[in-house]
């Protein structure tokens, strides 16, 4: 079960975060989202290609199989990252260990990491040292580089100190919170946004 409590430190906004199996996904697939681009573009123009020739060669038996595999590449978007957050679930819960549990303190320097429930600090990441801030409807993500970050549940934060954090980290990092590149939503953005 996922816990995040909100309080205030004199230093800074601490942040207590416990993953679950949702969260550990959410993680996964929003790194492959937003650092594996092109794999997902040659995946897509794959299946569409492998869809177009089974449509052209239909009623010929093979054609079927063509459609197969081509559903089967735009519909297993997720499958590698998903491959990677059951890996990391699998091996915590044979462990007989609870899911990775933070306090996150938002400092001026940088985002503190202490595992909890050590005191003891893991990591700082400083704001210049954010690759990429992300957010889908349940979570926001700090990654540190393509390799692994931090998320946050929004629900947990509540409304009003969701926004400010939200606008405290893009202040600090001098970056826009991104959404998960849709390749077709990005090229539909690139063609049409001088119009209008």
């Amino acid at each position: 079960m996922e816990k995040k409590e909100a309080m205030e430190e004199k230093d800074g906004t601490c942040l207590e975060f416990q993953h679950s199996e949702e969260s550990i996904r959410a993680l996964s697939r929003m790194q492959y989202d937003l650092f594996h681009l092109p794999a997902r573009l040659i995946r897509g123009v794959c299946a569409v290609t492998i869809l177009i020739l089974a449509v052209a060669s239909l009623p010929s038996w093979w054609a079927f199989f063509l459609i197969f595999y081509g559903s089967f590449l735009l519909t297993g978007r997720y499958r590698e990252a998903d491959r990677k957050a059951n890996r990391i679930i699998q091996a915590t819960k044979e462990s007989g260990q609870p899911f990775p549990r933070s306090r996150y303190v938002f400092r001026s320097d940088g985002l503190h990491v202490y595992p909890l429930p050590d005191k003891r600090e893991e990591a700082i990441l400083p704001y210049a040292g954010v690759q990429c801030l992300a957010e889908d409807r349940l979570y926001y993500f700090l990654f540190r580089d393509r390799y692994g970050g931090y998320c946050l549940r929004k629900k947990d934060l509540g409304e009003t100190k969701a926004a400010a954090l939200r606008s405290y980290l893009e202040k600090k990092t001098g970056q826009r919170f991104q959404s998960a590149r849709v390749p077709a939503k990005i090229l539909y953005h690139r063609l049409f946004r001088h119009v209008g």
